[in-house]
């Protein structure tokens, strides 16, 4: 078949359209019968178990999902706002533990963060502060118990002096 001039110019313009329209209808159809899994929402529930600690004492974080989501998730934490400090870990089936210990003093804030997959959206977990503070140093502990003592002597000398009083009555 050969072709030539404006009326064959024509034909060929108009099948290319019908073609061009088919193929779309084909491909609608096709998207159709298999359509993309929507994504869901999860929410992430971060906790601790202290809000309060001395250098490298060691304590419990942990983060439960909404859903029961398995696959890497990420720790992230600042430490007096410098940061965030990343460490990259583990969420099995919904839930995430660690025991975890701050190296320096100051206000630690840390969180989780799930990049998400076919299944479910990404997430970033509720914020948890740690206040840091540094541990009584040696010479201080040493005053503290010497301060007890002391007081602890002198109520024994009060109780001592009373039951002398009331002997002598």
């Amino acid at each position: 078949m050969v072709f030539s001039g404006e009326e064959d110019a024509s034909r060929i313009q108009r099948l290319l359209g019908c073609f061009a329209f088919a193929l779309m209808l084909v491909l609608s159809l096709m998207l159709a019968a298999f359509p993309t899994a929507a994504s869901q929402t999860v929410t992430l529930e971060f906790t601790s178990s202290t809000h309060t600690a001395h250098p490298v004492e060691m304590f419990t974080i942990n983060a439960t999902a909404s859903a029961p989501i398995t696959g890497p998730v990420e720790l992230r934490w600042t430490i007096n706002g410098s940061g965030p400090f990343t460490w990259d870990g583990q969420m099995t089936n919904g839930f995430f533990e660690r025991t975890w210990g701050c190296a320096s003093t100051g206000n630690w804030t840390l969180w989780l963060v799930w990049e998400g997959n076919e299944t479910y959206d990404p997430a970033q977990s509720n914020a948890v502060s740690i206040d840091v503070q540094a541990a009584l140093a040696e010479d201080d502990s040493t005053i503290l118990i010497v301060v007890g003592v002391v007081i602890l002597a002198a109520i024994i000398g009060g109780v001592a002096y009373v039951i002398s009083k009331r002997k002598k009555q």
